[in-house]
C-alpha cells in the first residue's frame, strides 16, 4: 500500500471515529495526538466566507477561529438545488 493511501485511510478512520462518537467539533491538537495528518486530504475548497474546506472522501471539515475542527459527512447536508 502506498504511503499516501495509508495517510488518507488513517485520517478517514480518525474522522469516522469522531463522527461515530456523536462529536461534530474536536480540537485540532487532539486530532494531531490521534495521528491525524493535516496534509493528507482528497478535497480542498474555498468557501464564500474565505474559510478553507477540506475533505477526505465523504467527510468534510474546516478549522474555526478557536482551533476547533468542525467535521461532517457530505450525506448529512441537505441538497442545494
Amino acid at each position: 500500500m502506498r504511503p499516501s493511501h495509508k495517510k488518507l485511510r488513517r485520517n478517514y478512520e480518525i474522522l469516522t471515529g469522531v463522527i461515530d462518537a456523536g462529536v461534530c467539533e474536536i480540537a485540532k491538537d487532539e486530532l494531531l495526538v490521534y495521528g491525524f495528518n493535516i496534509k493528507a486530504m482528497t478535497e480542498l475548497d474555498l468557501r464564500e466566507d474565505g474559510t478553507m474546506l477540506y475533505g477526505i472522501y465523504d467527510i468534510q471539515y474546516f478549522e474555526k477561529a478557536n482551533r476547533m475542527i468542525e467535521i461532517y459527512r457530505k450525506s448529512d447536508l441537505s441538497p442545494q438545488w
